[in-house]
């Protein structure tokens, strides 16, 4: 399976448990990385930064026992463009994924919905041969999964049970080690602690103690009708 993240941790805080409870069944997990994160801190550079962030990330993806796979795009201005897209098709055929999750279109940062953007595109065109990247065409088309806002507007169509290994998801969240000081001085929060509530409400919708929502998106050009989430 592959979790795209528009930054270094977006998918440790949006889908961290489900990817645990994937390495815990046996499967074969990828993690992508859009942007180099160079523009989380108020005191160091983007240069330093971005090198910062990729060895977290790094540290991550081998704690959960992941493929890494780093785009490095400046962060905050990830575009829509063809050198983009290309790039996002190669990560879906080098991971060769049969479930994908990504963020979603409506998510309130630019980097996350246009990654939203590029993860839909790409799963179709991964499947077309005649367009080229270094990894081979996709057979089919992965079932796609929008990962939570934690916004009220989002309407889960599914629920992962993350209670069992939610202790260890706040480790890997906590390996982001230069965003505890960005998060704190920016929005005046503790890192996990948005994760923390968002995590406990929607265990409360389905009745258990943590849970990580999902929405489906339904591909007219593929997909499985089986569930795939753990």
């Amino acid at each position: 399976m592959l979790a795209v993240g528009a930054h270094p941790d977006d998918v440790e805080f949006h889908c961290g448990g489900t990817l645990l409870l994937y390495r815990l069944g046996g499967h074969d997990v990828t993690v992508c990385v859009a942007t180099n994160g160079d523009k989380g801190s108020k005191r160091i550079p983007p240069g330093e930064l971005a090198a910062i962030r990729q060895g977290e990330a790094r540290e991550a993806a081998a704690r959960l026992g992941a493929e890494l796979i780093w785009l490095g795009f400046e962060d905050g201005a990830l575009q829509e463009g063809l050198a983009e897209r290309m790039a996002f098709i190669e990560a879906v055929r080098k991971a060769r994924p049969d479930v994908v999750l990504a963020h979603d279109p409506d998510d309130y940062h630019p980097d996350h919905r246009a990654s939203a953007r590029l993860v839909r595109d790409a799963l179709f065109l991964a499947t077309v041969p005649h367009v080229h990247t270094e990894s081979p065409a996709l057979e089919s088309t992965p079932s796609l999964y929008w990962m939570d806002t934690g916004a009220a507007a989002f309407q889960p169509t599914d629920y992962v049970d993350v209670t069992d290994v939610y202790a260890e998801k706040e480790e890997l969240l906590a390996l982001h080690r230069s965003q505890w000081e960005w998060i704190s001085d920016h929005s005046g929060v503790e890192i996990a602690e948005p994760m923390r509530v968002t995590n406990r409400f929607r265990g409360m919708a389905c009745g258990v103690r943590y849970a990580e929502a999902f929405r489906r998106e339904w591909l007219a050009a593929g997909g499985s009708a089986v569930r795939l989430l753990p």
